[in-house]
């Protein structure tokens, strides 16, 4: 099952004086009226514009695409856009994504090496004591807590379909605790 994301939110807006809400915009995210009298907002990587009646507080046509890949996270319903009072807009491309990165060792000679072949979108993490061991949350529809061990012998999921699973109390790669802030439970995996 996939975890809902932002770009099946509605932008509403509401009559402070009343409470009133209306919906706006369905499956839309990161909202922002700009001078041209156009309502700009993200869905699943596409800048939308619409033209936008500011005494009705209504849209008046159908949203149009202006920008298409720009860097949205569907998790906080976030795109890397932004507009001036006359219309001009900066973005950065990219697309839907979770963040990716790359996970990088650094020894206490200050020397580098990548611990991951792959950028993924990696979360939370810790260490063990003994270094050999870090844990991994990688973010995503499903996020799943990963084991991986340092010396690159191994990695084995840990989690399953969990979410935002935070590791904590990682000890010599035996026994792990992970955090889920969705249930706010607790859940303790391996053995001393």
């Amino acid at each position: 099952m996939e975890e809902p994301s932002f770009d099946d939110a509605d932008i509403a807006v509401v009559k402070l004086a009343t409470g009133e809400r209306k919906i706006l915009v369905k499956q839309g995210t990161d909202a922002h009226y700009v001078g041209s009298g156009h309502l700009v907002f993200m869905g699943a990587g596409v800048l939308m514009a619409a033209p936008f009646d500011v005494d009705k507080l209504e849209i008046k046509g159908a949203p149009v695409p202006v920008v298409e890949k720009v860097l949205e996270n569907p998790r906080i319903g976030a795109g890397q856009y932004a507009t001036s009072k006359d219309g001009l807009l900066a973005y950065i491309p990219g697309g839907v994504t979770y963040g990716e990165h790359e996970m990088v060792f650094v020894d206490k000679t200050r020397n580098t090496k990548p611990l991951t072949s792959n950028k993924r979108p990696y979360e939370d993490f810790t260490i063990s004591p003994d270094g050999k061991y870090l844990a991994i949350t990688i973010e995503g529809p499903v996020t799943n807590t990963w084991i991986h061990d340092t010396r690159g012998i191994r990695k084995r999921g840990l989690t399953s379909e969990s979410k935002i699973a935070i590791p904590r109390g990682l000890q010599t790669g035996s026994v792990l605790l992970t955090a889920d802030t969705k249930t706010a439970s607790t859940r303790c995996s391996g053995s001393r």
